[in-house]
């Protein structure tokens, strides 16, 4: 866990469907997050005009982390996609990429 600890930007986010791709980045979304040496998490995940009302999803990352092999898995309470998100660990990085109903979604993590 210790080599793993450190905080994480992403580096690429992006969704797709039905063979069109979004970059999430490139809309002005981001994730930001600290995974601490006590299995501890911090940070922000943010959407722009993600919330059903058009507005803005920001969600606390705030939870935990653990280190299962080579895959990282979330906890924390805002309900987002990060949690059911597995991050596989290639070196200094945290590739995630799952099906969520026909969207497929993308993120990985670069360590700051």
């Amino acid at each position: 866990m210790q080599s793993v600890a450190g905080s994480y930007t992403a580096s690429s986010f992006t969704i797709t469907e039905s063979g069109s791709s979004i970059d999430l980045l490139d809309l002005g979304a981001s994730v930001d997050v600290t995974l601490n040496r006590n299995g501890t998490t911090t940070g922000t995940l943010f959407l722009p005009g993600a919330e059903d009302d058009g507005s803005d999803l920001i969600a606390d990352l705030s939870g935990t982390w653990s280190l299962r092999g080579k895959t990282v898995d979330f906890s924390h309470n805002a309900d987002t996609f990060l949690r059911d998100l597995p991050f596989e660990v290639d070196g200094e990085a945290l590739k995630g990429e799952q099906n969520f109903g026909g969207v497929l979604v993308r993120v990985t993590l670069r360590k700051d």
